[in-house]
């Protein structure tokens, strides 16, 4: 089984395209579940009182802020791609969180 977030080409100078257009370079990481619905059910970590993310490969990594690394997908995707096109969805999948 491939995992879809290894799908990508690359430019000639070597630099990863997004996976979504293939076109630009992948310069802006997306998040695996968004960051605004994160804010709305979690609180947010301190220093203090950090929260944990366990997934099949690895158990309860501390998570410092909701702009870790980990919470974002592996492959990247473009600038325009992060901002345009993917919006629209964003805000459709937003309505649905309390």
């Amino acid at each position: 089984m491939t995992n879809q977030w290894a799908i990508h080409d690359e430019r000639k100078d070597g630099a990863a395209l997004c996976w979504i257009c293939n076109r630009n370079e992948a310069n802006s990481g997306e998040h695996k579940t968004k960051r605004s619905d994160l804010a709305a059910v979690l609180r947010a970590p301190t220093q203090g009182q950090l929260l944990y993310f366990h997934d099949l490969e690895q158990r309860n990594k501390p998570i410092r802020s909701f702009d870790a690394k980990i919470l974002k997908a592996p492959v990247r995707i473009c600038h325009e791609c992060n901002t345009s096109r993917t919006q629209p969805h964003d805000r459709g999948l937003r309505t649905h969180v309390r």
